[in-house]
C-alpha cells in the first residue's frame, strides 16, 4: 500500500517521532554480518574454486576439449570475481552501519552540547545566548 506520493504508507514521515535509531542495534546488527561475512571468506570459497580448475589438457588435447576448458575456465573467473564483489560489498554495507551508529551517537552528543550551552549561569535558568 502507497501513500498519494508513490512512498510505501508503512514507513514513518521525515521528522516524525516515530524514527528513533538505536546505535548499539545498528552496531550488533554490524557485528552479525562481520561474522558471517569473516566465516564466508575464512572458508575460502574463491580459492577453493580456482583450486578445483582443471588444467588445460585434462580435456583432452583437440578442438572440443579445448573450447570446454575455456568454458569452464571463463566460469571459474566470473564466479570468482562475483564471489569478490559480493565480499566487497557485504563489507561496505557492514562499514555503512558501523558509521551510522557512530554518527547517530555524534548527533546526540552535539545536541545535548548545544542545548546545555543555550543557557548559561546558574541551574535557576540562567541567560537566553
Amino acid at each position: 500500500m502507497t501513500d498519494h506520493a508513490g512512498r510505501p504508507s508503512q514507513i514513518p514521515q521525515p521528522g516524525s517521532k516515530e524514527i528513533e535509531v538505536d546505535p548499539g542495534y545498528l552496531r550488533n546488527f554490524a557485528n552479525q554480518m562481520q561474522a558471517d561475512l569473516d566465516r564466508l571468506v575464512k572458508g575460502r570459497y574463491r580459492e577453493r574454486l580456482q583450486d578445483a580448475l582443471p588444467n588445460a589438457g585434462s580435456l583432452g588435447n583437440y578442438q572440443a576439449g579445448r573450447s570446454l576448458y575455456t568454458t569452464i575456465k571463463n566460469g571459474h573467473e566470473s564466479i570468482g570475481f562475483t564471489f569478490q564483489q559480493f565480499t566487497t560489498v557485504y563489507q561496505q554495507v557492514i562499514d555503512a552501519l558501523r558509521q551510522c551508529a557512530k554518527n547517530y551517537e555524534d548527533a546526540e552528543r552535539n545536541n545535548v552540547a548545544s542545548a546545555r550551552n543555550v543557557y548559561r549561569g546558574g541551574s535557576g535558568g540562567g541567560t537566553l545566548i
